[in-house]
């Protein structure tokens, strides 16, 4: 315990000195988390994802230090990714990979066929349609945006990600109290969802229920160490309806 607590207060010093840093944020974020304050962990997040620092910096941040995630995208991976594309073309895996490559570098008209193929190798899987939603979403095509996200749900309604679309749905509206027996019935298939819980956690925030607000929120950072939409990292604005999903593919 002295060492995580030794790690702690050197996370609070570096985050004191250079509070204009994202990396200072994040790290002392994770040392709270590791600490076992998961709710401080998260409030921390938020606050640094929400108001100091643009989404794509942040999120950069987030990968390396929560999820030691050294993503490459440089022009050696992609060539090697297309060349295990050329070899294996429905490949889900590169294909995701290397639209994660033009993803993070706001290549859209590159990412998109890639996306696209992957949803049609894999239809039952969210991660490229929540990835394509997101890309029509930067590219100012919210019509698109939504229409691909909401056919893909009503295609599978029973699944996890359907209910997490649907609420959405609800909470772009600002109808959260009508929200609340979807999340509700949503829970009792899928009780362990760290999503579902944050979920929750909103719809008793919106009824100033604030233990309640405190637990679920508690629930879904011990249910999502590694979710970063419930960690803090880049859950879009739901007031503005966008998806909860990240720009690298990070539904399941």
């Amino acid at each position: 315990m002295l060492a995580l607590d030794d790690g702690l207060e050197a996370a609070r010093k570096e985050y004191a000195l250079h509070f204009f840093s994202v990396d200072a944020h994040v790290n002392l974020a994770k040392q709270q988390y590791d600490s076992g304050n998961r709710l401080q962990a998260f409030y921390t997040l938020e606050a640094a994802r929400g108001d100091r620092f643009e989404p794509k910096e942040f999120t950069q941040a987030f990968r390396r230090i929560f999820q030691n995630d050294d993503f490459d995208n440089s022009a050696k991976a992609e060539e090697v990714l297309r060349a295990q594309l050329k070899a294996s073309p429905d490949d889900f895996d590169v294909l995701l990979k290397l639209a994660d490559v033009y993803i993070s570098r706001e290549d859209w008209t590159q990412a998109i066929p890639l996306l696209q193929s992957a949803s049609k190798a894999r239809p039952q899987k969210f991660s490229p349609v929540a990835a394509l939603g997101q890309v029509y979403e930067r590219m100012g095509k919210t019509t698109e945006s939504q229409a691909v996200v909401t056919a893909w749900a009503k295609q599978n309604p029973e699944s996890e990600n359907a209910y997490h679309v649907r609420i959405d749905q609800q909470f772009a509206q600002n109808k959260f109290a009508e929200a609340r027996p979807l999340v509700e019935e949503a829970l009792k298939k899928f009780p362990d969802d760290a999503a579902l819980h944050f979920d929750m956690g909103l719809v008793l925030e919106r009824a100033d229920d604030l233990a309640g607000t405190r637990q679920e929120f508690d629930k879904a950072a011990q249910l999502g160490p590694k979710e970063a939409h419930v960690q803090g990292w880049w859950r879009a604005s739901i007031s503005k309806g966008k998806s909860i999903c990240a720009a690298r593919l990070t539904c399941t």
